[in-house]
């Protein structure tokens, strides 16, 4: 594929990957980065294409994979909710039946 056939694929096609990003629930700035991304690793990559035609399917497959890798992504950088409820470990039980051991080893043998 050419320069200039790429070029106009791309002045074609950047509005119709911006709006497959946003139909797929990216914002509308995010939805322009991952399309402009996109579209450059296509520029990058465009010897692989086989047949010209293609090139706004092939460019918005790219983009939809890099949505899915930026919302997997994402995923691992949220905030833990926050827990409600009591969490922790009920000593009280625990330190009950010690009670008589410490006792047993305080006072002297009577016997």
């Amino acid at each position: 594929m050419t320069q200039e056939a790429y070029g106009q694929a791309y002045c074609k096609g950047f509005r119709k990957t911006v709006g497959l990003l946003r139909s797929r629930g990216a914002s509308s700035d995010s939805a322009e980065d991952v399309a402009q991304a996109a579209w450059l690793r296509g520029w990058q990559m465009r010897q692989q294409l086989r047949d010209d035609r293609l090139v706004v399917t092939w460019v918005n497959t790219i983009a939809l994979n890099y949505l899915r890798l930026g919302i997997k992504n994402e995923a691992r950088y949220q905030p833990l909710p926050e827990l409600c409820g009591y969490i922790g470990i009920d000593l009280a039980p625990l330190e009950a039946t010690r009670i008589p051991q410490v006792l047993q080893s305080a006072r002297p043998d009577t016997l």
